[in-house]
């Protein structure tokens, strides 16, 4: 009977060293694409509104149709 070498863990598809790896290129990404967003919205400025949109406020204009 062979024993096993308690050492010797049995090999798995998923590498440790490679997963810390992995994780640490994805904090990396996400901090660079959200550092870029928030310099963009702070020299964005203000959002203008022009107005293109039909408005709750006003009522739609009378084409005639209706009669």
């Amino acid at each position: 009977m062979t024993s096993q070498d308690p050492t010797n863990r049995a090999r798995t598809s998923t590498d440790p060293g490679m997963f810390g790896w992995v994780v640490g290129a994805l904090v990396v990404a996400v901090t660079i694409v959200a550092i870029i967003s928030l310099f963009n919205a702070l020299n964005r400025g203000p959002i203008e509104r022009t107005g293109t949109g039909p408005s709750t406020t006003q009522p739609a204009p009378n084409t005639g149709a209706a009669r």
